[in-house]
């Protein structure tokens, strides 16, 4: 075998660990993605194999780099901006990785997905037994208060990481055209036992997320339409019944949720609530950034730095990032880089639209892969839920993953 071969091979084997290393936290994934980039920029720099650069997903992610790039090194700390814009392209040559080991590897994608079936099994069963139990397995001592950890780090970040994940599973599961009775009840048992999981978790960001994916999947999906309503008659009998029998998860899930929206609250110079109690000073604190510095932002990891500014600052603003992916991006990058985020979110949404509009006058429609891949991705750009930091590496891997199987996919055609 060549140093080639070995080296893709190698990279494969990488990138199957690369769920399983999510459940580790940060280190471990990110390791494994820089070697995957390294393999991959060896590879074809040495074969002068540039097609894979040329593509226009590429192009935009990269454009958006040097924008963040230029706007760390005109904030007013570019050292600590820098931090995270500086290596921040290594997501976008991941996501063309996985594409070429797709191309490459005849096995990666059969592989992969017996992997990641068994990783995702595995983050279940562990969600269950932290519920049950009240630790996670490694006994890290992580404080579940009504959340649950990964299984191999104290983040409460478990639910975020499957309502993140199942959605690309279940497409790996629609590419098959012939699937066993087993391989069915499987896919399908996995999604109901994670929405449960999800629930459990209390992550409310996570458990809407999920619900979006079980309604989109329901009304947009062709195969297994039966299965489809079935999921989503019991994941709804399942919230019900819980909710109902269960008082921390009514108290979380429901009551808390209803507290924060709708209780009668103030803040200074503000008259009503928008969000919530805990996130709106964060949002009118991003919104003021960005009135005050609309073109560049402040800088990435910079609103940790100025949110204690009187100019900026509401009573309960300061944390480490706005909370939102679009108003992290507008206060930290401007309105050129909200632009750079706009637009993966309007192609997904004309794409979406596109496929309804074949629904509704029955023509040629997208096939079960692809749309699934899609819906995985508006979630991920989803704009109406908290998010966690966008220029954290964690998230980061689980949002650009789902990229290289859906180009792969979009130009093999």
């Amino acid at each position: 075998m060549s140093i080639r071969n070995y080296s893709i091979t190698f990279a494969s084997y990488l990138a199957y660990l690369i769920p399983l290393a999510l459940l580790t936290g940060s280190f471990l994934p990110d390791l494994f993605l820089s070697l995957i980039v390294i393999v991959f920029i060896c590879i074809t720099t040495y074969e002068r194999n540039f097609i894979y650069y040329k593509n226009k997903f590429f192009v935009i992610f990269i454009f958006f780099w040097l924008y963040s790039t230029i706007s760390s090194l005109i904030s007013s700390n570019p050292l600590l901006s820098l931090e995270s814009s500086l290596f921040y392209f290594r997501f976008g040559f991941f996501f063309l990785g996985i594409w070429f080991l797709l191309d490459e590897n005849n096995r990666f994608f059969y592989l992969f997905k017996i992997i990641f079936t068994i990783t995702l099994s595995f983050a279940i069963l562990a969600g269950f037994y932290e519920y049950f139990i009240g630790e996670n397995i490694i006994k890290s001592g992580c404080e579940l208060n009504q959340r649950l950890c990964l299984p191999f780090n104290d983040k409460l970040v478990l639910g975020t990481y499957l309502s993140r994940l199942m959605p690309l599973l279940f497409a790996f599961f629609l590419l098959e055209k012939k699937q066993s009775k087993a391989q069915i009840i499987l896919i399908f048992s996995l999604i109901f036992f994670s929405n449960l999981c999800i629930l459990l978790s209390g992550e409310r960001a996570a458990f809407f997320l999920n619900i979006l994916f079980i309604l989109l999947i329901s009304l947009l999906i062709e195969k297994y339409k039966i299965l489809r309503i079935g999921l989503l008659f019991f994941t709804v009998l399942t919230i019900v019944i819980l909710s109902s029998f269960n008082n921390p998860i009514k108290d979380r899930m429901i009551d808390y949720t209803a507290e924060q929206l709708f209780a009668d609250k103030k803040f200074e110079n503000v008259d009503t609530i928008y969000i919530s109690r805990e996130h709106d000073p964060i949002y009118f604190s991003a919104i003021s950034m960005y009135l005050k510095n609309p073109v560049f932002g402040v800088g990435p990891k910079m609103f940790r730095e100025l949110c204690n500014k009187e100019e900026y600052y509401y009573p309960g603003s300061c944390s480490t990032h706005p909370h939102n992916n679009y108003l992290q991006v507008m206060a930290e990058t401007g309105t050129i880089g909200l632009l750079f985020l706009l637009t993966p979110g309007m192609y997904l949404l004309f794409n979406l639209l596109l496929h309804i509009k074949s629904i509704i006058y029955n023509s040629k429609k997208s096939n079960d892969f692809d749309l699934c891949i899609l819906i995985c991705l508006a979630i991920t750009l989803w704009p109406l839920v908290p998010n966690q930091n966008f220029f954290n590496g964690w998230i980061s891997i689980i949002y650009f993953l789902p990229v290289g199987f859906y180009l792969h996919s979009l130009y093999m055609k």
